[in-house]
């Protein structure tokens, strides 16, 4: 664990919420979410635990993320994330989180709002815009 402070974990957090509005008004979204309301709103959940995590764990940035320290901490975290944002109306296991997360950095890549994210997104197994 690093040494973060509140007002980088704010920053952060303001920056996730806005990818993920810009990735709610997309055609991945519209593809392969919109249907599901409930996936939608696990996705914010997951996203901003991870990018947190991400930041709280190993002091990286999403500038700074690379497919080892993302796999590392998807592989430890997702199962206990889907039991965390598990709802009845929207089971989710480690797979759908590792997809979940693939999802929207794949959405990032292409809209080009992270750069360096595409190969992460392939790691998670969703670098294309089907789900």
């Amino acid at each position: 664990m690093t040494d973060v402070t509140p007002k980088q974990i704010a920053t952060l957090t303001t920056k996730v919420h806005g990818w993920l509005q810009e990735f709610r008004k997309s055609e991945i979204f519209a593809q392969n979410v919109a249907a599901n309301p409930g996936e939608a709103d696990i996705i914010d959940q997951v996203m901003v635990t991870f990018a947190t995590e991400m930041l709280t764990e190993y002091d990286r940035q999403p500038s700074r993320w690379t497919v080892k320290t993302v796999r590392e901490l998807v592989t430890s975290r997702a199962a206990s994330w889907a039991q965390q944002f598990a709802t009845e109306e929207f089971p989710v296991d480690a797979d759908v989180v590792r997809d979940e997360i693939g999802l929207v950095l794949n959405f990032l890549a292409v809209a080009k709002l992270v750069r360096g994210v595409e190969p992460i997104a392939r790691c998670l197994g969703n670098s294309t815009q089907t789900h």
